[in-house]
């Protein structure tokens, strides 16, 4: 029997790119923050524990999350200081349990339209390939200031660049 993952969903994001004083997670689609629709997406996978890095209107995020979905219990992570991905992970993945030596699964608390199905697709490929990271990325008609994956000659992942530090011809990539 495979061992379900671990979760981290990271919603310590200010809302800056939505011009928006109210943390991006809180923003709502179809009348309920987009936080909720991840939490949901996460639940069939069986992920244990659950855990939310807050940063920015926490207590608020937190509570969004928690109550998302009925009966799966979700432990909050806070990341004092809005210092990007990377830290937000550690931040998350510091709440762990020292024994916990399961698939962490990390998912952004603002991507409402992700899917179990893919969630469950992406959990069973990353175990198949037997795989130490693996990740979704996507290929936009403009990136702008996202972040790039930039990969080497046989399309292995070299580096993820934020957009902001990237070299011009590193710019031009879509995904």
């Amino acid at each position: 029997m495979t061992m379900a993952p671990g979760a981290i969903v990271l919603a310590a994001g200010l809302g800056t790119r939505m011009r928006s004083a109210r943390a991006k997670v809180l923003h709502e689609l179809g009348g309920e923050p987009l936080i909720a629709r991840v939490m949901r997406a996460l639940a069939p996978l069986g992920a244990a524990p659950q855990i939310v890095v807050v940063g920015h209107q926490g207590d608020e995020v937190a509570t969004a999350a928690r109550t998302s979905v009925p009966g799966v219990s979700v432990e909050v992570a806070r990341q004092p200081a809005q210092r990007g991905t990377g830290d937000a992970a550690r931040c998350g993945l510091e709440a762990f349990a020292p024994q916990f030596d399961g698939d962490v699964l990390i998912l952004y608390g603002d991507m409402p339209m992700i899917r179990p199905a893919t969630l469950n697709a992406f959990a069973g490929e990353h175990r198949r390939a037997g795989a130490g990271l693996s990740f979704i990325s996507t290929i936009v008609k403009d990136a702008g200031a996202y972040g790039r994956v930039v990969r080497d000659s046989d399309g292995s992942v070299a580096a993820i660049i934020e957009a902001r530090d990237a070299s011009p011809e590193q710019r031009e990539i879509r995904r």
